[in-house]
């Protein structure tokens, strides 16, 4: 028994290298269709990993206290590409979460969280048809911020063709994905419109 837990352990420790390695075997294919739907998994493998609830398991026991997030300046550009008649998008908005209430209950959870340096959070942009990625982000909030809301501006950059050919015929849209890494309750499906 005890070569067995052994050798699930050292199977378990693996898995971390593992995801990182097939993302990034899988970014070189970003023009792949399907990718967006991939690298959407890459997140919720990890929060599996992290807590040890499935993905659409409710966790045991109470977690009535959420993180609140809040988004803002949310900006969709087209601009020209330099020497080209190519055109490149931007998406630029504002991150915020509130970790206080929150930070408690996950230091109760896993005391050693703190060696980790934070809590992922991914941000995956892809087309609405196809499932092409546009960009991907992401980011670790520190589990010990003082301050009551942690703010960070995000920017992505994607091909604005890509994006607009497999947008929808009437919709002209992409989706935003934000994965959490330390909680299922948050995750969020953002439609944004493309600008012409």
């Amino acid at each position: 028994i005890s070569d067995y837990i052994n050798d699930m352990r050292s199977v378990v420790d693996q898995i971390p290298r593992l995801l990182a390695a097939m993302q990034f075997v899988a970014h070189d294919e970003g023009a792949s269709a399907g990718n967006f739907e991939m690298f959407s998994c890459f997140p919720l493998v990890r929060r599996v990993l992290r807590t040890g609830v499935m993905i659409d398991a409710k966790p045991k026991g109470s977690f009535n206290i959420i993180p609140s997030i809040k988004f803002g300046n949310f900006k969709v550009e087209k601009e020209l590409k330099k020497g080209s008649n190519h055109h490149n998008g931007i998406l630029d908005f504002d991150y915020n979460i509130e970790l206080n209430s929150f930070r408690n209950e996950a230091n109760q959870r896993r005391p050693n969280q703190g060696k980790h340096g934070g809590l992922g959070v991914t941000f995956v942009l892809g087309s609405l048809k196809g499932g092409y990625l546009l960009d991907k982000s992401s980011l670790l909030v520190p589990e010990f911020n003082r301050g009551k809301w942690w703010k960070k501006h995000i920017r992505m950059h994607f091909d604005w063709t890509t994006a607009e050919s497999n947008a929808g015929q009437d919709q002209n849209t992409v989706v935003l994905r934000v994965l959490h890494e330390f909680t299922s309750s948050l995750d969020l499906e953002i439609m944004l419109a493309l600008k012409r």
